[in-house]
């Protein structure tokens, strides 16, 4: 249930996973579990919805249904992008030109200098992030 956290250098961060369902992506100011966060759920509730949470909490923020969103058998390409000032977060699915689920952040705008990747509720996943593979 832990995050592993990366650091992230531009406004866009691309992420191939393979997993089950409940991947979840997280941005921060640090390179820990802090708030102010912003957490995208991909593949949640048995891989039906995704959503984006901040600082780990409900209700969330945007939500989608998103049935099959992600795959045991194979990497799933994924583009997270956000505003410099913290007041926009969206994901784009493989080369959709259009995200799927995206957020206004008005509540508690902040500077993203992290990534944090992981796979919850009893599944496993593989990412790719930043051209290396990596099993959580």
């Amino acid at each position: 249930m832990e995050y592993h956290f990366f650091p992230v250098k531009t406004l866009r961060k691309t992420i191939a996973i393979k997993a089950a369902h409940d991947a979840h992506v997280s941005f921060t100011s640090e390179g820990s579990d802090t708030i102010p966060m912003i957490e995208f759920i991909l593949g949640g509730w048995g891989n039906t919805k995704s959503t984006i949470r901040l600082n780990r909490e409900s209700p969330d923020r945007a939500e989608v249904e998103t049935p099959g969103l992600l795959a045991a058998e194979e990497h799933r390409e994924f583009t997270f992008e956000w505003a410099p000032n913290g007041r926009l977060f969206q994901v784009y699915g493989g080369a959709d030109t259009v995200p799927f689920l995206s957020w206004k952040n008005m509540e508690q705008p902040f500077t993203v200098t992290h990534f944090g990747v992981r796979t919850v509720q009893g599944a496993s996943g593989d990412w790719i992030c930043d051209g290396r593979y990596r099993n959580f």
